[in-house]
């Protein structure tokens, strides 16, 4: 019994950890006072569910990586960070 509730805890740790994605996109706020997530991938703008996630006025307007959980075209962020500069230096046409 105790192997049964091991494997059910660990699936559905494994089923919580598989359901998180992550976009990079832009955060906008909405004439409604809403933040919405565009992303980059598709253009395409969803709402964002817990609209008092620490960090998201800050980054309005800013290209942001998002971690959530998407239901619908609805996410419920989990981690909002700056993504990282690229380190490449481009050289200057001759």
């Amino acid at each position: 019994m105790k192997s049964l509730i091991r494997i059910v805890m660990t699936g559905a740790f494994l089923t919580a950890i598989a359901s998180a994605a992550t976009w990079t996109g832009k955060i906008s706020d909405s004439m409604c006072g809403a933040h919405h997530m565009t992303t980059a991938e598709h253009g395409k703008a969803n709402k964002i569910d817990n609209q008092d996630y620490a960090g998201l006025a800050e980054h309005a307007g800013h290209m942001v990586k998002l971690t959530g959980d998407m239901t619908g075209d609805t996410i419920k962020v989990a981690n909002i960070e700056m993504p990282r500069k690229s380190s490449k230096k481009h050289k200057a046409a001759a």
